[in-house]
């Protein structure tokens, strides 16, 4: 019975964060970059303060500056304020990177064609990575949040098919139960 009610809320609350996510793909999209900015404050803090601190030795040799630490700290500091500016320049330059690595794929199979024949498929391929960079170069912040909603899409299905997979045992075992209750008896005559 307990492990009944463990894959029950398991599953609810799987469909509670997917709609969640579905409801706000952007949201979760600037929270996540601001949870990486705290991150990357946090861990440059650390090294930051400890270098001024009395006898704090960094090895045998002790850096005249934490470069490091502050660097951490600068870059956590942006993507905690500004999110949105870090998520905008990610994307344009995904973009690029998909608009040159379509183009190239194109010309690298028109280049090769007199040694192998042109495959359609890759031509497909290639032209579809070069639509996906112009989607994205046009539409950074909904491109950025595309993998939260098809996040949110998936712990849905999830949590709808471990409730239903939950419901279908939790029947199958009742049932067993009961056969194993049922007591087949001879009437005896005297």
């Amino acid at each position: 019975m307990y492990r009944y009610v463990l894959l029950t809320v398991r599953a609810i609350c799987a469909i509670i964060i997917g709609a969640l996510l579905i409801a706000n793909p952007d949201g979760y999209t600037t929270l996540m970059v601001q949870i990486i900015g705290g991150i990357f404050l946090v861990a440059g803090l650390v090294p930051t303060i400890t270098f001024w601190l009395p006898n704090a030795a960094a090895g045998p040799i002790r850096p005249l500056f934490p470069v490091v630490g502050v660097g951490s700290v600068l870059l956590g500091l942006l993507l905690v304020a500004m999110p949105n500016l870090f998520i905008r320049a990610l994307m344009y330059v995904l973009a690029v990177l998909f608009l040159l690595g379509g183009i190239q794929q194109l010309t690298a199979q028109v280049r090769a064609r007199g040694i192998a024949p042109i495959r359609w498929w890759l031509v497909i391929l290639s032209v579809g990575l070069i639509g996906l960079g112009l989607f994205v170069l046009m539409n950074p912040m909904e491109s950025a949040s595309v993998p939260f909603l098809l996040l949110g899409i998936g712990c849905i299905y999830y949590g709808a098919t471990e409730l239903v997979r939950g419901i279908i045992r939790g029947i199958g075992e009742r049932k067993a139960s009961h056969k194993d209750e049922y007591v087949d008896f001879e009437e005896v005559k005297e």
